[in-house]
């Protein structure tokens, strides 16, 4: 139950980190090309980090 919690609360920080990089890809906060790779790249890292926690929690059900 420890390790699902842990879990949650990962997914949680992962989507608030997501949203936070989409705000500022929106927002016009991006100095240059290199900035941008840099989010784009994060934000790839995030989505499948979060599909990684997703699936594992799926197979302790």
């Amino acid at each position: 139950m420890e390790a699902v919690n842990l879990a949650e609360w990962l997914l949680k920080k992962i989507h608030q980190r997501e949203q936070d990089i989409l705000e500022s890809l929106g927002g016009g906060n991006i100095q240059s090309i290199e900035d941008y790779r840099f989010h784009i790249g994060e934000l790839t890292a995030l989505r499948s980090l979060e599909a990684e926690i997703k699936e594992v929690l799926q197979t302790e059900e």
